[in-house]
């Protein structure tokens, strides 16, 4: 597999990236890629105007601290591989997007953070800012409070989440290629929009219907285009419910979505 080369796992030494440090040795060494785990100190906007700034905080004893804390996060959860480390300085997000530029990182590996009672909270703003703003495809994992590692790390079922445009049909070409380096089953999945305007009991049967054979015939034309026939999980809602719900229905290891697809609501 050429798709990922090198691979970027940034690390706050929660345990969520605990959590994701045995996938990403998972991913790193199925897809022989070049690893760098990265750690980011972060420093008050304030002082990035403020001259001397670097006696005021100490940086470098920062630094060492920081490289110390990385050294020992690496030796507990991702002993025994090659490896590269890095200590960055600024604010997270941006200093990572910026080094994936720098370096020509072909995947970010980063969890969320399910920190608080609300839905937009489970996904951390340092990753939410990642996957809004990085040139490359990142990975992260499921939105739970509570993260349990699985037994047998793998992605035996893939979905691969599409709207009708053919710029996803690149999509469509990847999800190809992790089906078959994991020899994993893959599947496509496409919400149908709900009009909003009636209750869905009043929902019109007959324009119901064209809207499904619509996006039947469209995604057998990208997949003809794509030189894919895989099967179709098509449902009418919002996006996230349904692919959640065939997520939940078809026990998936790895959801894969465009980042300017429709699927990404």
């Amino acid at each position: 597999m050429t798709t990922f080369r090198s691979i970027l796992f940034p690390v706050d030494f929660s345990e969520r990236c605990r959590f994701a440090a045995p996938f990403v040795r998972m991913i790193a060494g199925r897809c022989h890629a070049d690893l760098t785990v990265m750690h980011v100190i972060e420093l008050p906007v304030s002082l990035y105007s403020t001259i001397g700034h670097d006696i005021m905080l100490d940086l470098p004893a920062m630094r060492r601290a920081a490289r110390e804390e990385l050294e020992r996060f690496v030796r507990a959860e991702l002993p025994g591989i090659p490896l590269n480390t890095a200590v960055e300085e600024g604010h997270a997000a941006p200093r990572i997007t910026d080094f994936t530029n720098e370096h020509r990182i072909d995947l970010v590996m980063m969890p969320t953070h399910g920190y608080g009672p609300f839905r937009r909270t489970l996904l951390g703003s340092v990753t939410a800012k990642v996957l809004h703003d990085a040139s490359c495809p990142v990975w992260t994992d499921a939105h739970v409070e509570v993260p349990s590692a699985s037994k047998q790390l793998g992605c035996q079922s893939i979905l691969c989440a599409v709207d009708l445009e053919t710029k996803n049909i690149p999509l469509i070409r990847h999800a190809v290629e992790l089906g078959s380096e994991f020899a994993g089953t893959v599947r496509l999945v496409h919400a149908i929009p709900e009009t909003g305007l009636l209750p869905e009991i009043h929902f019109d049967v007959e324009y119901r219907r064209f809207l499904f054979e619509k996006a039947s015939d469209e995604l057998r034309k990208m997949q003809a285009e794509a030189g894919t026939a895989f099967d179709v999980c098509m449902e009418g809602g919002s996006v996230a419910k349904v692919v959640r719900a065939a997520a939940k229905h078809h026990e998936a290891d790895l959801v894969v979505i465009g980042a300017y697809s429709g699927a990404c609501e």
